[in-house]
């Protein structure tokens, strides 16, 4: 619009020769943005509060220079623009920024245009309605915007969240188990625990599917009791569940999993069913984010170990850091 409006010919002009100018400084505005888009150092948020704070101070510039040179404010219909559609796509802490800006350029080009073309009325009142009117569009457009990323953020929840006991599924794994690593400091160990519940189909041969489903969700709240916040717990499929702890003793993290085994061994609600487990323990500055399908391989094969051995307890996988086996009834 800028170059349009230099190569068109003077019209009803209040000073031509400023307007020109400042539609020539426009345009270095517009270059200067453009270099700044293509900057990839620093941060990003002051990246974008830059380009924000240029755009707006451009298309006011332009305006006037359109005012100056044409006796006219078309093109500040722009300033519209960015205060309706950039809540759609501006961080939300910058909307408010540019809503703000946005309506200052309004009263800018406003007193402008009743100082230089002379229109009639009170200036500021025109302004006050165009701004209002777009800031009440731009709250729409944030609420809409507000209630897609929630129903996304759900949606991604549930996609990796197992529906009956709450726990995290397969799919979240490896982030899950990332992000632990990041949390873990590295003179600290790192225990993974694969359990299966024992003789579980028998509890839905004898009680039906309704009771079997609430074992599973006792165990889970059983599991959640014992294990951190920072744990990453996880249901498999089936009765076969994943517990990932980290820890400063070994040893600890051991008797903690134990812990575990003794109370759902001990409470009735488990109609009987016990807990079978492979534990495999790393120091964590050793772990790296890809290690977690080998520690889950080593986990599962103590597993089946614990099955052959009569169930009801737990096996360690080779090289773990226990000083000692703990009890396993």
């Amino acid at each position: 619009m800028t170059v349009i409006s230099l190569v068109l010919p003077t019209q009803g002009a209040v000073d031509a020769r400023l307007g020109i100018l400042l539609l020539l400084f426009s345009l270095l505005l517009g270059g200067i943005q453009l270099v700044v888009a293509r900057q990839r150092r620093g941060q990003v948020e002051v990246r974008d509060s830059l380009m924000m704070l240029l755009g707006n101070v451009c298309v006011i510039v332009a305006a006037l220079g359109e005012t100056l040179r044409f006796g006219s404010q078309v093109s500040a219909q722009v300033m519209l623009w960015p205060m309706v559609f950039a809540a759609g796509f501006l961080g939300r802490r910058w909307w408010p920024w540019q809503a703000l800006l946005g309506t200052l350029g309004l009263f800018i080009l406003g007193y402008a245009k009743a100082l230089w073309i002379g229109a009639g009325g009170a200036w500021w009142v025109d302004s006050l309605v165009v701004a209002v009117s777009m800031l009440v569009t731009g709250v729409v457009v944030v609420y809409f915007r507000l209630a897609a990323e929630r129903e996304a953020q759900e949606l991604s929840r549930q996609s990796v969240t197992d529906p009956l006991t709450g726990l995290a599924n397969r799919r979240a794994l490896s982030d899950e188990f990332a992000r632990l690593l990041r949390c873990t400091p590295p003179s600290h160990q790192v225990a993974l625990v694969m359990f299966d519940l024992d003789y579980f189909k028998r509890v839905n041969d004898e009680f039906g599917h309704q009771v079997g489903d609430q074992v599973l969700q006792t165990a889970a709240r059983l599991l959640g009791a014992q294990a951190g916040q920072t744990h990453l717990l996880a249901r498999m499929g089936g009765e076969e569940f994943l517990w990932v702890l980290p820890g400063p003793d070994a040893n600890a993290l051991g008797t903690q999993v134990e812990g575990l085994r003794f109370s759902i061994s001990q409470d009735a609600a488990m109609r009987g069913v016990t807990l079978s487990a492979g534990l495999v323990i790393r120091e964590r500055h050793t772990l790296t984010s890809g290690d977690w399908l080998e520690l889950l391989t080593l986990a599962d094969r103590a597993l089946y170990q614990a099955k052959d051995d009569g169930r009801n307890c737990l096996r360690i996988a080779p090289d773990t850091l226990l000083a000692a086996c703990p009890l396993t009834g």
